[in-house]
């Protein structure tokens, strides 16, 4: 070893030269070569350096301590005029600290002994989830520094490319995800997000594709038709796509409809597929319009209305009432155009909103007031998107639809009175049907001969149409949306209401009209 007084400050006074096997020199010949670990290969080996396996082959992923131990061996060639120390700050992402460090600190100690600068990592005021940074800094001469930011570079560059490995591992003739990718790429979600974010999204939505046939008579011997198995699966498949990416900006412009035609064609029975290959594509793009402009707005409810309910019970009940309520005036008529059909929408959402509630309840306003309900509703029809039209309406005409002059809380109060009054009758008209039919028995308990049945009373006006009351029936006749045992949260999704032998949805939609309904 030589005398290291002599030497410059900030240069290693002893020598990197020496037999194999002596104290500071590696030998590399002696290193064995790693058996390639099989986690790595697939793509989900979560030890990445500290792994006893190798990750390099067939990936080409470099070997980032291994690379360090041969550089160790070879002098440092530093430019003798420029020996003045410094410090030098370097951003790296939040994520990447953990592999940057290394367990136990082995991998930043390795750095600072190969480079002969001194390296820490500072905690960076922006440093906030995944996509914040980290600040590294480094101490040393020019050219210790400059070496040390680019061996970071490359074992940075290693770790994306371990990332990228372990979510873009589906096959190139998939078509599930080759449907993902050109639905991402035809409408700019690659210039939105970097490589790793866009193949983390093309993962979860492939595998949120693949699960929806969960709970699904997928054979169609339960279901009364086709069109409901691919109504619930589009159903299934956007619940949890809305809930992830509704906020990001090409989710709105994004068309899903070669995603759900692969998946249909998937987990559908080849046969029952072949059977209805004239409807398909009719079915695909209706259900796909429905279940999406369902699915979007269930997380507004729950940023916008479910604050303002007290109690976690009143809460639950609230939010599923009105998601249940605007799915079923969803699938109504929609006729007329501009304000007409904006009232007609909204009288089938209070309605139905307020039986559903009435139902779990007894009364249509035990969880809320009047005037909190028209505060609810006034809140979420207050909301615009992008384009100034209201995010509670159906996006395929709510620019069309122009508030009243009044204002949107003038129509709605007028609604919900009507609503509430509708609500009471049947239950009043409910009470006395049962009173009066306990085979001669008043409600006070007394005896007496026994009086005919009264004469039937007229039915209110549903909130859903006619062709769908035996398809949306509960109890005894009424035509109220079956509630779920374990409905999802968040957001929790609507019931699927049980349909009756032979009676299914109607499926008449046509782009051009914009009618989820019958065409009659």
């Amino acid at each position: 070893m030589g005398d290291h007084r002599d030497r410059p400050q900030g240069l290693c006074g002893f020598s990197h030269v020496g037999p194999p096997g002596s104290r500071g020199v590696v030998d590399v010949a002696q290193i064995e070569t790693k058996e390639q670990c099989w986690y790595f290969l697939r793509g989900c080996c979560s030890k990445g350096l500290a792994c006893p396996y190798a990750h390099h082959e067939p990936y080409q992923e470099a070997n980032y301590q291994q690379g360090l131990q041969q550089l160790l061996q070879q002098p440092l060639d530093c430019d003798p005029n420029s020996l003045v120390l410094g410090v030098e700050e370097m951003k790296v992402p939040a994520r990447f600290a953990r592999a940057l460090i290394g367990y136990g600190g082995e991998n930043i100690k390795l750095l600072q002994q190969v480079t002969g600068c001194r390296a820490y990592l500072e905690a960076a005021k922006d440093a906030e989830g995944e996509d914040g940074f980290r600040i590294l800094k480094i101490q040393g001469i020019p050219l210790q520094r400059a070496h040390c930011k680019e061996l970071v570079q490359s074992h940075y560059a290693s770790a994306q490319q371990a990332k990228m490995l372990k979510y873009d591992n589906h096959s190139a003739t998939d078509p599930l995800y080759t449907a993902v990718k050109v639905a991402l790429s035809a409408h700019g979600a690659e210039d939105l997000e970097d490589d790793l974010e866009l193949a983390k999204i093309r993962s979860k939505i492939t595998q949120f594709a693949r699960k929806c046939g969960e709970g699904v008579d997928v054979t169609c011997t339960k279901e009364p038709s086709f069109e409901m198995v691919v109504r619930k699966l589009a159903r299934n498949f956007f619940s949890p796509l809305c809930q992830t990416y509704y906020e990001k900006n090409w989710f709105n412009r994004t068309d899903f409809q070669l995603v759900l035609e692969a998946a249909v064609r998937e987990l559908v029975d080849p046969e029952l597929v072949a059977a209805h290959e004239g409807l398909l594509e009719r079915l695909i793009c209706e259900s796909h319009d429905l279940a999406k402009e369902e699915k979007s707005f269930l997380p507004q409810i729950w940023e916008l209305a479910r604050p303002l309910f007290d109690g976690q019970k009143t809460r639950k009940t609230a939010t599923y009432a009105l998601e249940t309520g605007r799915y079923n005036a969803l699938i109504g008529h929609d006729e007329g155009t501009g304000t007409e059909r904006a009232e007609n929408f909204l009288r089938n959402w209070i309605q139905s909103t307020l039986d559903s509630i009435t139902m779990e309840c007894g009364d249509p306003c035990a969880i809320a007031t009047e005037e909190k309900l028209t505060e609810v509703y006034a809140g979420l029809l207050n909301s615009c998107n992008e384009d100034g039209a209201s995010i509670a309406l159906p996006q395929r005409w709510a620019c069309e639809a122009l508030p009243p002059p009044e204002g949107w809380r003038s129509l709605v109060q007028q609604l919900i009175a009507a609503g509430v009054v509708t609500c009471r009758v049947r239950v009043q008209d409910r009470s006395e049907g049962k009173a009066s039919g306990k085979g001669g028995k008043s409600s006070k308990g007394v005896k007496g001969p026994r009086s005919p049945a009264p004469p039937a009373a007229s039915p209110a006006p549903s909130a859903v149409p006619g062709s769908l009351s035996a398809a949306f029936a509960w109890g005894k006749g009424q035509d109220y949306p079956e509630r779920p045992a374990e409905p999802f949260q968040p957001p929790r999704r609507p019931s699927t209401a049980p349909h009756g032998e032979g009676v299914g949805l109607p499926s008449v939609y046509v782009r051009r009209r914009g009618n989820y309904g019958t065409g009659s």
